[in-house]
């Protein structure tokens, strides 16, 4: 256990793991790059022994951290619940811990959020959707790191892209019911104002009713 009011040095892990001081290094930055005995070596020993790595001096002498950023618009939606949990689950155990911000459908909050997760020289950043200030675009361009947008695809992804076109299931949906025959149908969907990916949804789907009703004989 850590005494209190004394901090644990990264040469005390190593005594105690029974490791070189450059292993237990690698362990915390690069966990991928030691040997599955020699990482829960030191993993046990970081627990016995309480230590927790000086982040903001890593960050300040240029190391990335192990952090992930992961910026969704609601924490009550049960999809972004899932994705949250699921990234979780997965991250952690390749040793990387997750940063969570929402920003309740707000661009510009999610800028705010963006410029503070940048800060800490994440692993990576996560964001929802492909909606953004001019300004978060420019943070998440110039990022030096991997930056993925979830939930939403099209052609011109900042970096990477993870999810299918709104718009393009809209449209499916709106015309299967073209095709069936129905005359009179009603899209329902929340927040249409400030959530671009279900307003995209309800213009795909008014877009595709219509085109399916024209071809019907």
């Amino acid at each position: 256990m850590q005494l209190a009011g004394k901090r644990v040095r990264m040469e005390e892990v190593a005594r105690v793991a029974g490791v070189s001081l450059a292993t237990v290094s690698r362990a915390l930055k690069a966990p991928e790059t030691v040997s599955k005995k020699r990482l829960a070596l030191v993993r046990e020993a970081t627990e016995r022994l309480g230590y927790a790595p000086n982040r903001i001096a890593g960050s300040l002498a240029g190391t990335r951290s192990p952090l992930i950023g992961v910026i969704v618009p609601s924490l009550t939606n049960s999809f972004f619940a899932a994705t949250l949990d699921r990234m979780s689950t997965i991250l952690e155990d390749a040793g990387y811990q997750l940063m969570i911000g929402q920003h309740d459908y707000d661009i510009a909050r999610e800028e705010r959020i963006v410029t503070a997760f940048a800060s800490w020289n994440p692993a990576a950043l996560v964001v929802t959707g492909r909606d953004h200030t001019r300004g978060t675009v420019g943070m998440l361009s110039a990022a030096d790191c991997p930056v993925v947008e979830m939930w939403d695809h099209d052609e011109r992804p900042i970096d990477s892209a993870i999810g299918f076109s709104n718009r393009r299931a809209g449209q499916l949906a709106g015309r299967y019911f073209a095709e069936k025959g129905f005359e009179k149908v009603a899209y329902v969907g929340a927040i249409l104002e400030s959530d671009q990916r279900a307003a995209a949804r309800a213009k795909g789907f008014a877009e595709g009713f219509a085109a399916g009703s024209r071809q019907r004989p």
